[in-house]
């Protein structure tokens, strides 16, 4: 079980390092079974963009258990693919992280991309298949997706891009494509 005691040996995220003009910004931190999954980006002071995305897990089982551990970050994906629809999820029975996206293919069309890593190590051991990924509501919580013949079930922690508020959002213009994340923003508590 994680205690004040063993907490001290978690790693402790570099924020901002006083007089820095850029620092990590953690965004989110989420339950994975045994593991945590950390969100954050590199922000510069005095401008709104979010830079260099990183996704990284984090043992707690070991650390509870009183090893030292360190988040260890998934290095081989490029972030920019998330910013149109994804979803971010981790299926525990097996310790992997699922990352599915739409990925651009040309002639306003997507094709579905998942991919596997293992959380311990963040490797992909195999590209797979999502079972009805364009089908998935902003509500689901629990999506499918299938390793060579077997179905398995991951917990969606993050549904990213803004994909999700409107199907054709790559498609609008950029004024259009303003509008509405600005009106998304505006309605966001």
């Amino acid at each position: 079980m994680l205690s004040a005691s063993s907490a001290t040996r978690i790693y402790t995220f570099p924020l901002y390092a006083g007089g820095a003009s850029t620092y990590r910004y953690l965004s989110g931190v989420f339950g994975a079974g045994d593991y945590v999954q950390l969100t954050s980006y590199k922000k510069t002071l005095g401008v709104g963009i979010y830079e260099d995305g990183q996704f990284s897990m984090l043992n707690v089982k070991k650390a509870a258990a009183g090893e030292n551990v360190v988040p260890i970050a998934l290095k081989s994906f490029d972030d920019t693919l998330l910013e149109y629809k994804s979803i971010i999820a981790v299926d525990k029975e097996h310790e992997q992280l699922v990352l599915s996206y739409l990925e651009y293919a040309g002639d306003k069309k997507y094709k579905e991309k998942t991919v596997l890593y293992d959380m311990e190590t963040m490797s992909i051991p195999t590209p797979v298949i999502a079972i009805g990924f364009k089908e998935i509501t902003g509500q689901a919580l629990i999506m499918d997706y299938k390793v060579g013949g077997e179905q398995r079930k991951a917990d969606i922690l993050l549904k990213n891009g803004l994909g999700w508020l409107i199907e054709n959002w790559a498609f609008l213009s950029e004024e259009q494509q303003n509008k509405l994340y600005m009106d998304y923003l505006n309605s966001t508590p």
